[in-house]
Order: C-alpha cells, then structure tokens, then sequence
C-alpha cells in the first residue's frame, strides 16, 4: 500500500475546485465532486499501478483522471504525491512545463521530510 501526500499546490488546486464548483453548481454537487476525488486517492494508495505516463500531458510525471480533471503525481518510493490537479480542458502540456520546476522542488522537499 502506497501512502498519498498532496502538495500545497495541490491543495490550492482542490479548494479552487471546491470554490468554483460551489458557485456553478451547489454545495452538493461540490461535496459529491471533492468526495470523488478523495475516493481516487484511496483507489490509488490501494493500486498505485494505476498511474500512468501520459506522454500527450507530461513525460516527467505519472497522472489518473477523475471525471473533469487530472492528478498528476510523482512516486518516490511507496509514495505518491499529488502535485496538481488540473481541469481538462487547460492546455495541460503548457501548464506542466511552466511548473515542473516548482513541482519537483516541491515533491522531493516533500519526500525529504517524510524521511526525516
């Protein structure tokens, strides 16, 4: 069993979808969506294989799409981090490559102190 981390950005992600789903389309259907998502971070700490390489998003980090959006993840070890989360329809290629940098930091600093 893999253990999940979400970065900071991928917390911010999850409250901006909270937030937009909220207003577009009740508390309820927020509540359903954000459950969902929780749900795939289960799935994925039971089925860690179920990450893949999507080289048409990113070739550097693995993803697994819920419905509308993509977690794009880094494994390290028995973890997976979630970096992002990002809606389809957002040019995913061009986004990736204007955080990768970031999001690396961000996953081995985070693996660092899990370590520690």
């Amino acid at each position: 069993m893999a253990h999940i981390k979400l970065t900071r950005r991928a917390n911010l992600d999850l409250v901006a979808i909270y937030d937009y789903s909220t207003e577009q389309w009740g508390e309820h259907v927020a509540d359903e969506y954000i459950n969902g998502l929780q749900n795939v971070l289960l799935l994925l700490q039971d089925n860690p294989k179920l990450l893949t390489y999507n080289p048409t998003i990113s070739s550097r980090f693995q993803c697994f799409r819920h419905q509308k959006h993509w977690l794009i993840c880094e494994t390290i070890g028995d973890v997976i981090i979630v970096l992002t989360v990002l809606h389809t329809s957002m040019n995913l290629l061009e986004n990736l490559k204007k955080y990768e940098p970031s999001l690396e930091q961000e996953a081995e600093t985070l693996y660092k102190r899990l370590k520690n």
